[in-house]
């Protein structure tokens, strides 16, 4: 191998070795830099600044989709505004990832019970007006009063 094709080939070796160190420092920043803004969601939450708190969020979630404690936080945000889909969705991909989030799985179970008594007051009202709905009405009283608790 000539001289000048050794020092091109070292040159190229350092200048990748380089490249693979920046990268490196720049996913810990990057990591840094996303842990200050789900830190920064959780205080615009806090303080009732709802809009900024989901613009944070969303924006950290597209940078990492594995954080199931902001896929939570989302969920409360979409709930708290009554985009009951939205926050459902969110609050099963946080039990996705974290299946022992006790607190998404009551969320979405509460989202559940009231998409349900939706639905169940939908068919009482298209049902046979002579059909017997004495269990779906017991059904409903206690969805209502658990809503009604949770207020």
């Amino acid at each position: 191998m000539s001289e000048s094709l050794r020092v091109a080939f070292v040159v190229c070796v350092v200048a990748m070795i380089s490249a693979c160190s920046t990268l490196g420092g720049n996913s810990e920043r990057g990591t840094q830099d996303l842990n200050a803004m789900l830190q920064q969601a959780e205080h615009a939450y806090s303080d009732g600044n709802l809009q900024h708190a989901q613009t944070l969020l969303e924006t950290a979630l597209k940078d990492d989709e594995s954080n199931a404690n902001a896929w939570y936080r989302l969920g409360t945000i979409y709930y708290r505004s009554e985009d009951y889909d939205r926050a459902a969705d969110s609050f099963a991909r946080a039990i996705k990832i974290d299946p022992r989030n006790a607190k998404a799985q009551f969320n979405l179970a509460t989202i559940r019970l009231q998409q349900a008594e939706a639905h169940f007051q939908y068919f009482i009202a298209t049902t046979d007006p002579n059909a017997d709905i004495t269990e779906l009405n017991v059904l409903l009283g206690a969805i209502e009063r658990y809503v009604e608790s949770q207020k």
